[in-house]
């Protein structure tokens, strides 16, 4: 059995059917945190349960995190607005599902998919090693591997890998683009895998790629995108496209959550150095 850590309420799928106020506050993380965290928590869980939407690779699992998601909105309706709350997310990828040898491809897939986002990142990886003289030539092995190698190094405090692991997670990932075709998931983790590896100066080239090849890009992709390039954007330009990737998807609170503090981040950096110069000629006065 896992050993619980601090972080757990982020895999935190559901809660009580008739909740009380007690089991929303721990599927947000209270306690250990304190209930001032509320909000934090909240924004926390809703980005963390959105990226692993937006890297999902079945159907499954895309239902099984919008169901998530579903939960925290109304979980947070309940604690913040006295909305009505009947229980977390149903999904197949329910935590006591039976587990069975994997016999094929999508087997493997499966399964490594169900650990992800059940929170069991080094039981994945422990998989991805132990299945990979068997199914590394299968392009959709390569994929999920390159994912599970990622949300190994995001989500376990003090994990260190080998630095060529990574980089052929990196290689995999470019890849799988050429072999199975591009999609916003497959793209979302090159770019991650590269982020954490300290490669952010090749992200911009891949979001051009992403730009030339895809088909349909969604809003929750449209600001990953503008998360790169909104330090250096005016002002005007970042608040114009901000509320256009609103108008396009006006009900997803986290991509709203996202560009908020998006904002709020820039405006910290360039106005604390303004406040600072304030108050010191005050003192000098």
């Amino acid at each position: 059995m896992p050993t619980p850590t601090a972080l757990d309420w982020l895999n935190a799928e559901d809660f009580a059917e008739v909740p009380t106020p007690l089991d929303l506050q721990e599927f947000f993380g209270i306690p250990p945190s304190p209930p001032e965290s509320l909000d934090v928590n909240i924004r926390e869980k809703r980005k963390y349960w959105k990226k692993k939407q937006q890297k999902a690779r079945s159907d499954e699992a895309l239902r099984f995190s919008a169901s998530v998601l579903q939960a925290i909105a109304d979980a947070e309706d309940a604690l913040k607005r006295g909305a009505a709350a009947t229980g977390g997310g149903e999904s197949e990828f329910q935590a006591g599902a039976t587990e069975r040898p994997a016999v094929s491809i999508d087997d493997v897939m499966r399964e490594l998919e169900r650990l992800l986002f059940r929170g069991r990142y080094r039981d994945a990886l422990d998989r991805v090693a132990r299945y990979e003289a068997h199914w590394s030539g299968y392009p959709k092995f390569v994929d999920m591997r390159a994912v599970v190698i990622l949300e190994a190094v995001q989500n376990v405090p003090g994990i260190v890998l080998n630095l060529g692991l990574l980089e052929s997670a990196i290689t995999g990932a470019r890849q799988v683009l050429q072999q199975m075709g591009p999609s916003e998931a497959r793209y979302l983790t090159l770019i991650e895998l590269l982020e954490v590896a300290g490669r952010t100066e090749e992200i911009p080239v891949v979001f051009a790629e992403a730009d030339r090849k895809l088909t349909k890009i969604s809003p929750s992709f449209r600001v990953r995108e503008l998360a790169i390039r909104f330090k250096n954007d005016t002002w005007e330009a970042g608040l114009r496209y901000s509320v256009e990737l609103v108008r396009q998807s006006a009900d997803d609170r986290a991509l709203r959550s996202e560009l908020v503090q998006m904002i709020i981040g820039r405006a910290v950096v360039e106005l604390l150095p303004l406040i600072w110069r304030i108050f010191k000629c005050n003192d000098c006065m």
